[in-house]
């Protein structure tokens, strides 16, 4: 029985492919790395590292490259790492997630208006025990002092 091979690549094949790799976006940082590793094994010199760490990061997906390229990694292995650090997706790039976030924003916003709401009222109240702004007669400090005490005088 004759079992088909597959033709080896040559090496112009194989850099070319490296210069043009990129990470598809199902595809996790791992596996990618593997594939990567795999093509630079087929060749049969060395690259210098820079080059190798450069590329490596070239073909990865926008999210993870653009803070990779702000970092000072000096190997391949080190933008490994980081790059695994940084492959969850973006949480506003999934539907569910800018929803989430829609979400939490309108909270949010409804909580500081209620705050605002509560700080204006407080500043309209006078308190009628010892004629000071911002608190009623059943919060009052002076008032209070003045209860704890059982000094039998009134408030001045």
């Amino acid at each position: 029985m004759i079992k088909e091979f597959k033709k080896p690549k040559s090496e112009s094949q194989c850099i070319t492919e490296l210069k043009d790799i990129k990470q598809l976006p199902s595809e996790s940082v791992w596996d990618f790395d593997q594939k990567f590793k795999a093509l630079i094994d087929q060749v049969s010199f060395d690259f210098a590292p820079e080059q190798q760490k450069e590329w490596f990061i070239a073909a990865l997906l926008p999210h993870i490259r653009m803070p990779l390229m702000q970092q000072k990694l000096t190997t391949q292995d080190e933008a490994l790492e980081m790059a695994m650090k940084l492959e969850a997706p973006p949480l506003a790039e999934t539907s569910t997630g800018m929803t989430t976030l829609q979400t939490q924003l309108a909270n949010l916003t409804l909580q500081i208006h209620e705050l605002k709401k509560g700080k204006e009222a407080m500043q309209d109240i006078w308190c009628i025990k010892c004629r000071e702004q911002g608190h009623s007669k059943d919060n009052c400090p002076v008032f209070a002092e003045y209860l704890v005490s059982g000094d039998p005088n009134p408030l001045p």
